[in-house]
């Protein structure tokens, strides 16, 4: 069985983590502030992660879906949705 990388094992500790998703969504308002923080995180649960990594796995999965759905969220577009049992975003509403 294959270790997990420290970024596998950030992400697995920041899903499980509803109080650090919020922290990494509200603090960082760019990527740079982004991997600096989630570097700060996971050294804070002992993992040791590169603000390389993070900025390539952020890039990779799309950063700027990622800013979207932060403003979504801040918004509580989610939150009022997701309380209806509703979690189609509201862009996704329009063009249906």
């Amino acid at each position: 069985m294959a270790t997990a990388t420290p970024l596998e094992q950030f992400s697995q500790v920041v899903l499980k983590d509803p109080e650090m998703q919020k922290q990494l969504l509200t603090a960082a308002t760019d990527l740079e502030g982004f991997s600096k923080l989630a570097v700060e995180l996971a050294q804070q649960k002992g993992i040791s992660l590169a603000p390389a990594d993070v900025i390539a796995a952020a890039t990779l999965s799309g950063y700027i879906r990622v800013v979207q759905l932060k403003s979504n969220i801040l918004s509580g577009a989610f939150a009022t949705e997701a309380s209806s049992g509703n979690t189609t975003s509201s862009s996704a509403k329009a063009e249906t």
